[in-house]
């Protein structure tokens, strides 16, 4: 289901998703299966994510505006650097108090996400910070989201895909994936 990233692996697992994420120190895989399926016996001691989520942090606009265009970002509730932001629609979610924003980068507010408790955080894995904690403190799944590290955009853009599974929504990026691609090739 990956053609450009170099960093993304996605199979299609019995009633699922298999992700398979290279953040260049680490190897993680992760499941993603529907809400209403049983989870396969052969699945022991896996990362299981439920989709479609109900709740992220999502710590790039290259993760939160996937969700924006698709519709779903009520999905997000936290979201770093929101003062960085010149999205007006971000920008009210967070004067409202729909979306926190939880922090900077290097300075993450770990109180805001543990009370916001989302199913998951899209984190960028820079090998100089160490997020471990916060996924457990949060109670939260921590998804390595390094798609900075793709050489070709289209590798890059890819990524989205995770997202549109996420949302329950894979068929929509799937489809808006292979409309960039012809741009991209014309």
């Amino acid at each position: 289901l990956v053609r450009y990233a170099d960093n993304l692996d996605i199979y299609r697992y019995k009633s699922g998703y298999k992700l398979i994420i290279n953040t260049n120190s680490d190897v993680k895989t992760f499941y993603l299966f529907n809400d209403t399926v049983n989870i396969p016996d052969d699945i022991v001691n896996e990362e299981i994510i439920r989709v479609p989520i109900k709740s992220s942090v999502a710590f790039s606009s290259t993760q939160w505006s996937v969700f924006l265009k698709l519709g779903d970002i009520n999905r997000v509730k936290g979201i770093l650097e929101g003062a960085y932001t010149y999205n007006t629609e971000i920008q009210n979610l967070i004067k409202s108090n729909n979306i926190a924003d939880v922090g900077l980068e290097h300075s993450i507010n770990t109180e805001k996400i543990i009370r916001i408790q989302p199913d998951v955080i899209l984190y960028t894995p820079y090998p100089t910070l160490d997020f471990s904690n916060l996924g457990k403190l949060s109670g939260s799944t921590m998804l390595p989201f390094p798609d900075y590290l793709e050489s070709h955009p289209l590798g890059r853009a890819e990524w989205m895909k995770v997202i549109g599974i996420l949302c329950g929504k894979e068929d929509v990026t799937n489809k808006w994936f292979s409309d960039v691609v012809k741009r991209y090739e014309s």
